[in-house]
């Protein structure tokens, strides 16, 4: 609702802006000129960044203004690479300074609250549909043309704009993996988005007043997509890691101003300042270790399922990165359970729960597996009754938590716990930080996941899941058109996401898992009905289920980002070793 309404108010702007732009303008007399020149800005220090950010914000006018005159034949579309890039050099500054504007050009800054005009463009562009193209760069123009406008009378600063440029570069590391929230269709306008961020970058680093260690950082950067031209890129680990440089270079520039700009995220590891798109973050909120600790008691404590039968490690094996190796679990009662064990390492970093995203927080999630009679089956009288009856539990309760024993507490306990179970010390976290190099078939199949395999659109770095950086609190949710069993043409008749919103469009949803450490936990999606990498591999190559013939799945239906891959030999190989080496 909040984004609803923030984009009613864009477009009541827009109308404004065009209205006002339209109307023809008197020419001011010279004492009106002379109280317009002695009037205060509005804008504090920050006027050379605001500078910045109108010019460029003009350039992508008329670039839209040309991409206009293309579209009128409905025939191919040279312009549109071009106005991305002036779009891109623009958004860092359009961002913090033009809401609006912002909103309506490049979509709210939460990405679940639906994306914008450029986004619409590329999609329209994509299916050739003329007609919404023309509508969708229509928008795209009247937020370009209220952009100055805002920019003119933003409260602008320089610590402020330094702090969007080092945002800035963690967004050009995810252009150069295509995992932002929009990416483009096609590889030359993603080259183009990252081309934009660049010069942003730069021309933002000498209006602070000294560019050079954010050009020198960005140099790897600039070399690579001169020469790719619209092939894909390569090396794109070393790339994303120079980005991190950027940022890093862009913060030690404002330190040097006396000002405190902190990175986009608080890396996992400690002194870990050259933060990028592949930097792990932290847990949003502190774990306290005794808390974890209890937790870490309980998580293999049986006593607290029905019977005593099952602990929440017996589903979730430490030895199968806390999968367990099943197509599903048995249930504890008469129900079947038909979904697979998900991993709990990295669930920190997952904006929901379950694998219909029904649970938010950890601790309900955790509260919902104990209370489910096929998975542990207690109620919450119960969970308190066996806390209380266990010593050295109920003093620890007693002691870590204000109101003492209870089942919420029991399933904070559990939660906090699961919270720790994120590292950063897989292979590719180690050459992010410059630790290591990759392998050459590690970093080819990096460049595959992100490239022409599109996989990062979805399971989005660092998580390689379904959160979208910066804060993690966006679900990713898919559809795939996953068959009941592996090689079968029957459909699954899970609805997934569709069961908890009520929304046709949600049928056959799933939260998108992550990809780390995923040689321990086979079998695959969440009906379990893959054995091997393989066998994934090859489903996605097809195109999902609408390539494999599953019944039912249409191009409609199925998540648009899922199509035929046309993966060769080579490239399946290097993908399922940068999978079964890099992340694990």
């Amino acid at each position: 609702m909040q984004g609803a309404l923030r984009l009613a108010l864009a477009a009541a702007a827009l109308s404004l802006a065009s209205c006002k732009r339209d109307r023809p303008s008197p020419r001011p007399s010279a004492a009106a000129a002379s109280a317009s020149a002695a009037r205060p800005s509005v804008t504090r220090d920050g006027a050379p960044l605001v500078a910045l950010g109108i010019a460029a914000a003009g350039d992508a006018r008329a670039q839209a203004s040309r991409l206009e005159a293309e579209l009128e034949a409905c025939g191919p579309t040279p312009g549109y690479a071009a106005l991305r890039r002036e779009v891109a050099t623009a958004a860092p500054f359009v961002r913090v300074w033009a809401p609006a504007a912002s909103d309506v050009l490049l979509g709210p800054e939460r990405p679940g609250e639906g994306a914008g005009a450029l986004a619409a463009l590329d999609a329209a562009l994509a299916a050739k549909d003329c007609a919404g193209a023309k509508q969708a760069l229509s928008q795209a123009k009247r937020a370009l043309t209220l952009a100055p406008v805002e920019l003119e009378s933003a409260k602008a600063t320089l610590q402020r704009g330094a702090e969007a440029l080092s945002d800035a570069a963690y967004e050009l590391g995810l252009q150069l993996m295509e995992a932002t929230a929009s990416p483009a269709e096609t590889t030359a306008d993603n080259l183009a988005d990252a081309e934009g961020t660049a010069r942003a970058l730069e021309r933002g680093a000498a209006a602070l007043g000294d560019p050079k260690g954010v050009v020198d950082a960005l140099a790897p950067v600039r070399h690579a997509l001169a020469a790719a031209g619209s092939q894909p890129l390569g090396a794109r680990v070393e790339l994303v890691r120079a980005t991190g440089r950027a940022g890093l270079a862009m913060r030690e520039l404002a330190r040097a101003r006396g000002w405190q700009v902190r990175p986009p995220v608080a890396a996992l590891v400690e002194g870990d300042l050259a933060v990028s798109a592949l930097t792990l973050p932290r847990p949003r909120a502190r774990v306290r270790p005794e808390v974890a600790a209890l937790g870490a008691r309980l998580f293999v404590d049986a006593k607290l399922s029905r019977g005593s039968k099952r602990a929440c490690a017996g589903c979730h094996l430490p030895a199968r990165a806390f999968a367990d190796g099943l197509r599903v679990p048995p249930s504890l009662d008469a129900t079947p359970i038909t979904r697979n064990t998900p991993s709990l390492t990295f669930s920190y970093l997952s904006a929901a729960q379950r694998w219909d995203g029904r649970v938010v927080a950890p601790e309900d999630q955790a509260l919902s597996v104990l209370h489910t009679a096929s998975e542990m089956g207690v109620t919450s009288d119960e969970l308190d009754k066996i806390a209380h009856d266990e010593p050295a539990t109920r003093d620890a309760m007693t002691s870590l938590f204000r109101d003492g024993v209870t089942a919420a507490n029991v399933a904070a306990a559990i939660a906090a716990y699961v919270e720790t179970l994120g590292r950063a010390d897989a292979r590719l976290d180690r050459a992010a930080r410059g630790e290591l190099e990759l392998s050459r078939d590690e970093a080819r199949g990096f460049d595959v996941f992100v490239g022409k395999g599109r996989c990062a659109r979805c399971h989005v770095p660092p998580s390689f899941g379904g959160s979208r950086p910066r804060d993690f609190q966006v679900p990713v949710y898919a559809v795939l058109g996953v068959p009941a069993r592996e090689g079968s043409r029957a459909a699954d008749k899970d609805r997934g996401r569709g069961a908890v919103t009520g929304r046709p469009h949600d049928d056959g949803a799933f939260k998108t898992p992550t990809e780390r450490e995923r040689t321990a936990t086979a079998p695959y999606f969440h009906n379990g009905s893959f054995a091997t990498l393989e066998a994934v591999v090859d489903f996605y190559d097809k195109g999902g289920g609408l390539g494999a013939g599953v019944a039912g799945v249409t191009r409609e239906r199925q998540d648009p980002d899922v199509r035929p891959l046309h993966l060769t030999a080579e490239e399946k190989r290097t993908l399922l070793v940068f999978l079964r080496e890099t992340l694990r």
